[in-house]
């Protein structure tokens, strides 16, 4: 048996500024008819920045456990844990269209992420995107 929640609170601060606040926990059964549980977890704090109706800005910082490798499998004996930032900037030039550039930044202790045919304890990457929203 598997248990999700996925909470959050949304806050507006001024026409500007916004908070989200957010707390991911889940549990997974060991065995079936065992009393046992895995569990694994994720809190996360993003902060938005709307500079005008069509340009904003958002910072995020997030953490990530799965010490039994439930929903992140990881040959690491400690399973998988991250620590995570990232900076974004969206646009939406007209309601249908909206276009996100992001860095995001991952990091851990241990040596988690591949780079070069090599594990590495950070990993970082720039994406862009372009999202249309069709209506039928």
């Amino acid at each position: 048996m598997r248990y999700f929640n996925n909470l959050y609170g949304k806050f507006q601060i001024g026409k500007k500024f916004g908070l989200i606040v957010g707390f991911d926990i889940g549990a997974q059964q060991q065995r079936k008819a065992n009393s046992g549980y895995h569990v694994w977890f994720s809190p996360v704090l993003i902060a938005q920045y709307r500079f005008t109706p069509k340009w904003v800005t958002a910072l995020r910082a997030e953490y990530y456990q799965d010490r039994w490798g439930v929903i992140i499998p990881s040959s690491n004996l400690d399973g998988f844990a991250a620590s995570g930032l990232s900076l974004n900037f969206d646009y939406t030039p007209i309601p249908i269209i909206a276009c996100r550039i992001e860095g995001r930044w991952l990091g851990s202790i241990d040596n988690l992420f591949e780079r070069n045919n090599n594990l590495t304890n950070n990993s970082f990457a720039l994406l862009a995107s372009i999202a249309v929203k069709l209506q039928w």
